[in-house]
């Protein structure tokens, strides 16, 4: 019988504590890793969440750029694919070139938090659960601009 995981992909500018919540959902079979550890492209992260995933068969679950990296799992090993959930994700799922070196600019030149309230906290809407908006921001804080 093929083995089943669970692998939880992150949003920007968040990392895999981002699913901490739902760690527990299959017990000894749930993959949150934190993608940028993982290469510099969507086509780096996939390859390498597919190499570290035990599983014969995956369940992914991807948030706005996690999504992207799902996508370029799925067209990469369709076979191990047994379920794709996104969240966020657009269809064509390549990053807009134009806002990812406005968001680079913005925290070379005015740091994570410049960035946090110009890119990422308006994407929450304001009935948001206040504690999820914090945890994000708090995730966000503890990465660095590079």
């Amino acid at each position: 019988m093929a083995s089943l995981e669970l692998v939880l992909l992150h949003a920007l500018p968040l990392d895999g504590s981002m699913w901490a919540a739902q760690q527990d959902l299959l017990p000894g079979a749930t993959h949150s890793p934190t993608l940028y550890a993982l290469g510099d492209t969507l086509s780096a992260w996939a390859t390498a969440v597919l190499d570290s995933a035990q599983g014969d068969r995956l369940i992914v679950v991807g948030n706005s750029v996690g999504g992207s990296c799902a996508l370029e799992m799925a067209v990469a090993a369709p076979g191990r694919i047994a379920g794709l959930v996104l969240i966020g994700t657009k269809a064509a799922h390549r990053p807009d070139p134009g806002l990812q070196a406005r968001v680079l600019r913005a925290l070379r030149e005015q740091g994570v938090a410049a960035a946090w309230h110009g890119f990422w906290e308006p994407l929450f809407s304001r009935s948001a659960d206040r504690r999820l908006v914090a945890e994000a921001k708090r995730i966000a804080s503890s990465r660095t601009a590079d």
